[in-house]
């Protein structure tokens, strides 16, 4: 009962962070996917002998030598950081997943078993664009109407100048203090 629980815990929690779990074991071949990463590939469950080779032909051809290179280091036994490969869907759609994995050599330094994990960063990737999009208007906007802006914090006396406020004042940031002192000392 305790398990079944913890199993639909782990389930909810996979699902709000649109994560998926996988392992393979290698000398024995076979590999394990929890439901989440399923859902996520939009995979049906025990339609797949090797779940792994589905995903890899969804994987963007242009991503999937840094992913087999990836992939070759963890086999090494290296540690390696997360990486994002892009996702052809079903529907034509495309996601950007981000992988982390990690295995388990035997004694001769070979893999045996693998473990890691996929998750839907695509919502993030698209906000993190547009972000950058923004504040290159936004400075693009300033440069254009020459005009720059500032910003202080009276609680802590930190305070902040726009890239153009510095072009304005022809100073260097790295010179400069944004303080209002400095401004008056001009």
């Amino acid at each position: 009962q305790s398990l079944a629980l913890t199993h639909r815990r782990l389930n909810e929690a996979q699902r709000i962070v649109k994560l998926g779990s996988w392992s393979w074991d290698i000398r024995k071949g076979t590999h394990w996917w929890s439901d989440e990463l399923y859902h996520l590939l939009e995979v049906e469950p025990d339609t797949e002998a090797r779940p792994y080779d589905k995903f890899l032909s969804m994987v963007h051809p242009q991503d999937r030598a840094r992913l087999d290179q990836v992939r070759a280091q963890i086999f090494a036994g290296e540690s390696t950081g997360p990486v994002d490969v892009r996702i052809k869907m079903a529907d034509g759609g495309e996601r950007i997943i981000q992988t982390r994995g990690q295995a388990t050599l035997d004694a001769a330094g070979h893999p045996v078993f693998a473990h890691g994990t996929l998750q839907d960063i695509t919502e993030q990737r698209v906000t993190q664009t547009a972000l950058r999009l923004t504040e290159l208007r936004y400075r693009e906007t300033q440069r254009l109407a020459k005009i720059g802006n500032w910003e202080s914090d009276l609680t802590t006396g930190k305070s902040w100048w726009s890239h153009e406020l510095y072009q304005i004042l022809e100073e260097d940031p790295e010179h400069f203090p944004a303080n209002f002192e400095s401004f008056l000392s001009r």
